[in-house]
C-alpha cells in the first residue's frame, strides 16, 4: 500500500492510501472562449478499483 506523507508543523503524518479522482468533461467544441463546457462528472476510485462517491453537473452554455 502506498501512502502520502505530508509535513504538518514539526511532524510527518501519513494520509493513508491514495484515492484517485477521475473527471470527464463534455464540451460543444475544441476552442476555449468560442465553445462551452456542457457538463462534467467526477468519481473517487481507490487503488483496488473500488468506486466511491461521485458527482455530476450539467451546465447551460452562455
Amino acid at each position: 500500500m502506498t501512502t502520502l506523507t505530508t509535513k504538518r508543523g514539526d511532524k510527518e503524518e501519513a494520509d493513508g492510501p491514495f484515492v484517485y479522482l477521475v473527471t470527464d468533461i463534455e464540451t460543444d467544441g475544441p476552442e476555449p472562449g468560442r465553445n462551452s463546457m456542457l457538463s462534467f462528472a467526477s468519481v473517487a476510485v481507490d487503488q483496488a478499483g473500488n468506486v466511491g462517491a461521485g458527482a455530476t453537473l450539467t451546465l447551460s452554455p452562455p
